[in-house]
C-alpha cells in the first residue's frame, strides 16, 4: 500500500466541485487495514457521524504523522484521481454514470482539455437520449445501453493512457484510403436545397466517410492500426 498515492488521490477528488468528507474516514480505516497508525489517524477512523471540519482536522493531523508530501500541482493531483477512478469503474466498483459526472467535473477543472473532453460530449449525448429519446451524434446510443457505452468510454481512455495517444486528439481515420490524418472541413455543393454545406474530409483523398479520434469507432480503428504498426 503508498500512503502517498492514496492521498493524491484523496486531494484530487478534493478539487473537484462534489466531494463528501466521509472518503477522510475511508482512507483512514484503509490506511490501518495496512499497517499504517497514529493517534490522529485512528481518531480520523472513528469519525462516522462527524463533520467535515473535523474529519478534515484530524485528516490533515494524520499526513503530517506519516510523513506525506503533498506538494504537488493540482494537474497531477486530478491525474492520481482520474487514475483510481478509472481502474474502480471498470472493475465494477463505481457506477458508470456518476464516473461519467465526475469525468464531467475533471473536465471543467482542467479548462476543458482535450484529454477529457470525449466523457464530457458523451454525457451530454445521454442527456440528449433523456430529454428527447435520441443522441445527436452518437450512433446507435440508447438508454438502455448507456452504461455500456460508458464502461467502453472508459476503456478506450486507459487505452489512451497507456499508449500515450495524445498525439491523436484532433486526428482521424479514413474508411476508404485506411490514412490517419487531420480531417479537413470544407465547403460541399449539391443539387438540392441547402446547396451548399459544410463537411470534414480526409485530408488525402477528399472522402467524407471518415471517423474520428473523438468517436469510440474512430478511437478504436486508430489504436487497432497504431498498435499494427
Amino acid at each position: 500500500m503508498d500512503a502517498s498515492k492514496l492521498t493524491y488521490k484523496i486531494l484530487g477528488q478534493k478539487l473537484l466541485s462534489w466531494y463528501d468528507s466521509k472518503v477522510l474516514v475511508d482512507w483512514a480505516l484503509t490506511l490501518m487495514q495496512n499497517g499504517f497508525d497514529s493517534d490522529n489517524l485512528q481518531i480520523l477512523a472513528g469519525l462516522d457521524n462527524s463533520d467535515t471540519e473535523e474529519r478534515e482536522h484530524y485528516f490533515w493531523r494524520s499526513v503530517k504523522d506519516l510523513n506525506i508530501n503533498i506538494d504537488k500541482k493540482e494537474i497531477d493531483l486530478i491525474d492520481f484521481y482520474v487514475d483510481n477512478l478509472v481502474d474502480e469503474v471498470l472493475e465494477g466498483n463505481v457506477p458508470p454514470k456518476f464516473a461519467l459526472r465526475q469525468m464531467c467535473e475533471v473536465a471543467r477543472k482542467t479548462d476543458y482539455s482535450p484529454k477529457y473532453m470525449d466523457f464530457y460530449m458523451l454525457d451530454d449525448e445521454i442527456d440528449s437520449i433523456e430529454y428527447d429519446g435520441h443522441a445527436i451524434f452518437t450512433n446507435g446510443l440508447t438508454k438502455n445501453n448507456a452504461d455500456e457505452y460508458i464502461l467502453n468510454e472508459f476503456k478506450l481512455f486507459k487505452k489512451v493512457l497507456n499508449g500515450n495517444y495524445s498525439d491523436y486528439y484532433d486526428k482521424a481515420i479514413c474508411n476508404d484510403c485506411k490514412q490517419i490524418m487531420t480531417p479537413k472541413l470544407v465547403t460541399k455543393y449539391q443539387f438540392k436545397n441547402p446547396f451548399s454545406f459544410q463537411a470534414y474530409v480526409c485530408e488525402y483523398c477528399k472522402s467524407q466517410n471518415i471517423d474520428t479520434f473523438s468517436s469510440q469507432t474512430g478511437k478504436e480503428k486508430i489504436i487497432n492500426r497504431l498498435t499494427e504498426t
